[in-house]
């Protein structure tokens, strides 16, 4: 989702994605370089901007934690961290 926003709507030269992962947690992060955004007004519960709204929607259902950082004229990155259960690391062979 987050990628598919900033094709359609940031303007960016540049997209940026990113995997981190260690035996706690594992992040995805989506940064561009376009025009940006304000946060504080796209993420109110008013607004129309479903695309943000279902990012976080479907992190809470996992247990993850969602950053959106952005300024006008500086691009934006989404963050969507969650932790990993460790019996459910055992289980895999880690």
């Amino acid at each position: 989702e987050s990628t598919t926003n900033a094709i359609r709507h940031s303007g960016a030269g540049s997209i940026e994605i990113l995997l981190r992962y260690s035996d706690e947690s594992v992040s995805l992060s989506v940064r561009d370089d376009g025009v940006g955004f304000d946060v504080e007004g796209v993420t109110s519960n008013g607004g129309g901007h479903f695309g943000l709204r279902g990012i976080r929607t479907r992190a809470k259902r996992l247990g993850a934690r969602v950053s959106i950082e952005s300024a006008l004229g500086a691009g934006s990155e989404v963050c969507v961290e969650v932790a990993l259960d460790k019996g459910a690391m055992a289980y895999a062979g880690r």
